[in-house]
């Protein structure tokens, strides 16, 4: 029942202590906030980096970076490996776009539509500030229904972001 009330501040406690469903990330890139905005942002960049590791061979299907927007990401793994499974196996990933503020702010829907973890659809969203002339990126994947669904999504942004970053060093060389 909503008493149009703020909650007490025993009501707050008990809705903090909830668990969150969520990963959180944050890393700063020796790069201008422009230059890894459109890293996220160009389908062609995109597949130089995106995946969780250099295992992965990324093929951007659809892209339509707007609000309401759809996308879609084909990884396929290179080589035989415990965490993705055969060489050839294919992995795909889709959604909408939600929020597109650039350079500083995406967000989008993630469901996995072959062979990635039965998860249903989470929300991702993406924040780059300004650093200098580095950017801080911090990404929140939430919705995320369960531990062993967070830790494979944290080591796979993770593995995702060392490639990011490996992309962006050789922009600046």
């Amino acid at each position: 029942m909503d008493t149009g009330k703020s909650p007490t501040r025993m009501e707050a406690m008990v809705i903090s202590a909830q668990p969150i469903a969520a990963v959180e990330i944050a890393r700063i890139f020796n790069a201008p906030r422009q230059n890894v905005y459109e890293a996220w942002s160009s389908s062609e960049i995109l597949e130089q980096w995106m995946g969780p590791g250099d295992d992965m061979e990324t093929h951007v299907e659809a892209f339509d970076l707007r609000a309401g927007g759809a996308y879609r990401f084909r990884m396929i793994a290179r080589r035989d490996d415990p965490a993705t499974g055969p060489a050839g196996t294919h992995y795909v990933v889709g959604g909408r776009c939600v929020e597109i503020k650039a350079p500083e702010r995406l967000a989008f829907t993630w469901r996995w539509l072959e062979n990635g973890m039965d998860i249903g659809q989470s929300l991702v969203k993406i924040e780059l500030r300004d650093f200098s002339n580095r950017t801080e990126l911090v990404i929140v994947h939430a919705g995320l229904p369960t531990p062993e669904a967070r830790e494979a999504h944290r080591e796979g942004w993770e593995a995702c972001l060392d490639c990011l970053a490996r992309y962006l060093a050789g922009q600046q060389a």
